[in-house]
Protein backbone atom coordinates (compact mmCIF):
# COMPACT_ATOMS: atom_id res chain seq x y z
CA UNK A 1 0.00 0.00 0.00
CA UNK A 2 1.45 3.36 -1.03
CA UNK A 3 1.42 6.12 1.56
CA UNK A 4 1.85 9.23 -0.60
CA UNK A 5 2.90 12.32 1.29
CA UNK A 6 4.87 15.53 1.24
CA UNK A 7 7.88 15.34 3.53
CA UNK A 8 9.41 18.58 4.83
CA UNK A 9 13.06 18.45 5.88
CA UNK A 10 15.34 21.04 7.49
CA UNK A 11 19.00 20.52 6.59
CA UNK A 12 22.13 22.29 7.73
CA UNK A 13 24.95 23.14 5.30
CA UNK A 14 26.77 19.78 5.66
CA UNK A 15 23.55 17.78 5.24
CA UNK A 16 22.60 19.76 2.11
CA UNK A 17 26.01 19.02 0.59
CA UNK A 18 25.45 15.28 1.12
CA UNK A 19 21.72 14.97 0.32
CA UNK A 20 21.25 17.50 -2.52
CA UNK A 21 22.60 15.25 -5.32
CA UNK A 22 20.18 12.52 -4.19
CA UNK A 23 17.17 14.81 -3.81
CA UNK A 24 17.88 16.50 -7.16
CA UNK A 25 16.92 13.21 -8.83
CA UNK A 26 13.37 13.30 -7.38
CA UNK A 27 10.59 14.28 -9.79
CA UNK A 28 8.86 16.57 -7.25
CA UNK A 29 11.06 18.52 -4.84
CA UNK A 30 11.86 22.07 -3.79
CA UNK A 31 14.68 23.78 -1.91
CA UNK A 32 14.13 26.99 0.07
CA UNK A 33 16.93 28.77 1.88
CA UNK A 34 16.00 30.09 5.34
CA UNK A 35 17.87 31.54 8.30
CA UNK A 36 17.63 28.11 10.01
CA UNK A 37 19.07 26.15 7.06
CA UNK A 38 17.66 24.71 3.83
CA UNK A 39 14.04 23.58 3.80
CA UNK A 40 13.48 20.70 1.41
CA UNK A 41 10.05 19.44 0.39
CA UNK A 42 9.72 16.07 -1.30
CA UNK A 43 6.63 14.44 -2.78
CA UNK A 44 7.11 10.81 -1.80
CA UNK A 45 5.48 7.67 -3.11
CA UNK A 46 5.72 5.91 0.24
CA UNK A 47 7.10 6.51 3.72
CA UNK A 48 7.63 4.27 6.72
CA UNK A 49 8.41 5.25 10.30
CA UNK A 50 9.01 1.71 11.59
CA UNK A 51 12.70 2.37 12.23
CA UNK A 52 13.51 4.39 15.37
CA UNK A 53 16.38 6.36 13.85
CA UNK A 54 15.46 6.73 10.18
CA UNK A 55 12.40 7.35 8.04
CA UNK A 56 12.22 5.31 4.87
CA UNK A 57 11.16 7.25 1.78
CA UNK A 58 10.40 6.07 -1.75
CA UNK A 59 10.76 8.83 -4.32
CA UNK A 60 9.68 8.88 -7.97
CA UNK A 61 12.45 9.90 -10.38
CA UNK A 62 13.00 9.87 -14.13
CA UNK A 63 9.21 9.68 -14.67
CA UNK A 64 8.54 6.15 -13.44
CA UNK A 65 11.61 4.87 -11.63
CA UNK A 66 11.77 4.56 -7.85
CA UNK A 67 14.51 5.61 -5.44
CA UNK A 68 14.46 4.42 -1.83
CA UNK A 69 16.33 6.37 0.87
CA UNK A 70 16.48 6.38 4.67
CA UNK A 71 16.54 9.87 6.19
CA UNK A 72 17.63 10.52 9.79
CA UNK A 73 14.54 11.45 11.82
CA UNK A 74 16.12 14.62 13.17
CA UNK A 75 15.96 16.17 9.64
CA UNK A 76 12.20 15.62 9.32
CA UNK A 77 10.06 18.61 10.28
CA UNK A 78 6.68 17.40 8.99
CA UNK A 79 4.98 14.67 7.00
CA UNK A 80 1.80 15.79 5.27
CA UNK A 81 -0.16 12.70 4.29
CA UNK A 82 -2.45 12.58 1.32
CA UNK A 83 -5.30 10.16 0.85
CA UNK A 84 -4.31 6.50 0.96
CA UNK A 85 -6.03 3.43 -0.43
CA UNK A 86 -6.94 1.59 2.76
CA UNK A 87 -8.97 -1.16 1.07
CA UNK A 88 -6.11 -3.66 1.38
CA UNK A 89 -5.39 -2.70 4.98
CA UNK A 90 -8.68 -4.00 6.38
CA UNK A 91 -9.22 -7.10 4.23
CA UNK A 92 -9.84 -9.18 7.38
CA UNK A 93 -12.89 -7.13 8.42
CA UNK A 94 -15.10 -8.36 5.59
CA UNK A 95 -17.55 -6.41 3.51
CA UNK A 96 -20.56 -4.45 4.78
CA UNK A 97 -22.41 -5.27 1.56
CA UNK A 98 -23.75 -8.77 2.37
Amino acid sequence: MDKRAIVVLLLDEKAVTFWRPIFDKADERSFIQSSEGTVVTLDVKHFSMLDHQFIQLKLDFDKGKELQVWIPRNFVVAILESESDLSAAFWFAGSKNK
